[in-house]
């Protein structure tokens, strides 16, 4: 769920065992939504942490999240 400035918290261990990807793919991919505008992100400060990841880009791909009820 989003909290009300677009921002999340996911653990990359979290993303691993959910996607069945490792670690260094979630790396890339979270660098590459940030130069595209996609996302903005703050990686928790000590180990364990999860980072914390603003949607930037909140056009009509997030439309389908709106219209649940």
């Amino acid at each position: 769920m989003l909290a009300n400035d677009g921002s999340f918290y996911c653990l990359d261990k979290y993303l691993m065992e959910q996607l069945g990807i490792g670690d260094n793919t979630i790396r890339r991919a979270r660098i590459y939504l940030k130069e595209t505008g996609e996302i903005n992100y703050a990686i928790g400060k000590h180990k364990g942490v999860p980072t914390r990841c603003w949607i930037l880009s909140k056009g009509a791909k997030m439309e389908p999240f709106g219209q649940a009820k």
